[in-house]
């Protein structure tokens, strides 16, 4: 015969599984909106999109202020609902030269885990008349990107997650070696003749000659014919590229580290910060890692390649003030630590980027 179970016990044995039961996990929409003020605040100090208007219907090139260069042909774009092309084309270009600001905008430089070395992440979209455009199946969009490195580059297109951390994969898409537009020479090369404030942001300052490798074509009649009043010329100052997909672009290679990887945990000791961003930036490559807490939980690093010298450097708001933590060590100095972050000015924040 079966005894009756005591109401006491059983209440007991309820609470008991209560206190021990693991707490419910965030929803992506939670942590994002929990990250938002850390986000606004870090694009406050970050590189903003530029923004430029050209023709619907006919060739033009933009510029942009770090030397990112796109030929739009409306030939090879077209509206996302399928609605014709309007007269004006409007581009939105955001260059990522340094790894600050690829830090700013949380873009780290990792493929399914793997560390790449960055040349510079950017991000490119175009519309019309309000309407999103892509590029049509089986075309290509010629684009120069600035020479960051001397190091072969794969072209990467990056996706985020739900938890909107950067993930890049590969295109296996060779770069150009030349070229300004995909015509044989034979045919001729014709450049649009526009207003150079058309095309160009402002306040560009060439600084080429000094950071990139310049080689002055031949500009012989036979292949660059004048089209308008006025006949240019052209210098590869660049790596040129053809790209059959707008968004995230990078210029990267695949770090290869034979050393043992190793993980990191860190929690963070300011109980009251709800939301926490954390970035590991490579001081002798141009690679970084993001991660972040959220409502206390430890954030943790993987992958790592022993014996590199780092720079751990992390955010966080709290009723409008900004928190700071930075530190530089090697990644076999510890397997777990504990850090806090102290209130500081937007202004010191900024300055502490620019050292990096």
């Amino acid at each position: 015969m079966l005894k009756k179970t005591s109401p006491l016990l059983l209440l007991w044995t309820l609470l008991a599984l209560a206190c021990t039961s693991t707490p419910e996990k965030p929803s992506p929409a939670q942590i994002a909106a929990a990250r938002q003020e850390v986000k606004d605040m870090l694009a406050s100090i970050a590189e903003p999109v530029q923004k430029f208007t050209v023709s619907g219907e006919s060739v033009e090139i933009i510029q942009g202020k770090h030397g990112t260069t796109v030929y739009v042909d409306p030939d090879f774009l077209e509206t996302v609902d399928g609605s014709p092309l309007g007269e004006r084309i409007q581009v939105e270009l955001l260059e990522l030269t340094s790894v600050e600001q690829m830090l700013l905008h949380n873009a780290q430089t990792v493929s399914d885990g793997q560390l790449l070395e960055t040349g510079g992440a950017y991000h490119l979209q175009m519309s019309s008349g309000g309407r999103a455009l892509q590029i049509k199946p089986g075309e290509q969009l010629a684009v120069q990107f600035p020479r960051l490195t001397d190091e072969p580059m794969q072209l990467f297109m990056g996706e985020r997650d739900s938890l909107q951390s950067m993930n890049w994969k590969p295109t296996d898409q060779p770069f150009r070696s030349a070229g300004l537009l995909p015509k044989p020479l034979s045919e001729g090369v014709f450049l649009p003749v526009a207003n150079r404030t058309a095309f160009s942001a402002p306040n560009f300052q060439d600084t080429i000659s000094s950071n990139v490798d310049s080689t002055l074509l031949d500009t012989d009649s036979s292949y660059w014919r004048e089209e308008g009043s006025e006949a240019h010329h052209y210098r590869q100052l660049y790596q040129v590229m053809g790209i059959n997909k707008m968004g995230w672009i990078n210029c990267d290679r695949f770090w290869d580290d034979p050393t043992p990887k190793r993980s990191i945990e860190i929690e963070i000791e300011n109980q009251d910060l709800e939301y926490v961003d954390l970035f590991l930036v490579f001081e002798d490559i141009n690679s970084l890692m993001s991660g972040f807490s959220f409502d206390g939980q430890p954030a943790r690093f993987s992958g790592l390649p022993s014996g590199r010298q780092v720079t751990l450097i992390v955010f966080s708001v709290m009723e409008d003030t900004p928190y700071l933590y930075k530190k530089s060590f090697q990644t076999q100095d510890f397997a777990k630590t504990e850090i806090e972050l102290v209130p500081t000015t937007l202004e010191q924040l900024a300055n502490q980027m620019e050292e990096l």
